[in-house]
């Protein structure tokens, strides 16, 4: 009797965890790419590629209320954003960037581009839905002589 029933919970596990394929009710967005310069260097910072450092990149809606989409950049400066999985909503966003040498609360560019400061504003076409923009490249130095 006791065996019976841990075959039906296990068959119940094994029906349920079958039916999760995918998420279909994420909708098909927009996959951001770029590169983050600086004096027309790669953003990075000292020992990125061995983890003991990174160069953070969000995406916050600049229209609308919205979460924050982050990804890391590489030591060659380039990131790709790819949000839920399928991509970001199209529309204006402002893109922050924080150049992390001591963990999470440091930033070697003092604030100048996180989510309040960011002088940087992009713009996802709706006709790229379902597939990727590349937004160039991003010196930040030319952002910071605006300011």
């Amino acid at each position: 009797m006791l065996r019976n029933h841990y075959s039906a919970i296990l068959m119940a596990f094994v029906f349920f965890a079958g039916c999760g394929g995918g998420d279909d009710s994420v909708k098909p967005g927009v996959v951001v790419r770029g590169k983050l310069l600086k004096g027309g260097q790669p953003l990075s910072v000292p020992n990125q590629a061995v983890g003991a450092g990174m160069v953070q990149v969000a995406l916050i809606p600049a229209d609308k209320p919205g979460e924050p989409e982050r990804a890391l950049a590489k030591p060659d400066g380039t990131f790709q954003v790819v949000g839920s999985g399928k991509g970001l909503a199209a529309g204006r966003y402002k893109l922050a960037v924080f150049q992390r040498d001591h963990g999470m609360e440091s930033d070697q560019l003092a604030g100048a581009f996180n989510e309040k400061s960011t002088p940087i504003i992009v713009e996802l076409p709706a006709s790229k839905v379902g597939g990727q923009v590349d937004l160039g490249d991003f010196d930040l130095d030319s952002y910071d002589k605006k300011k």
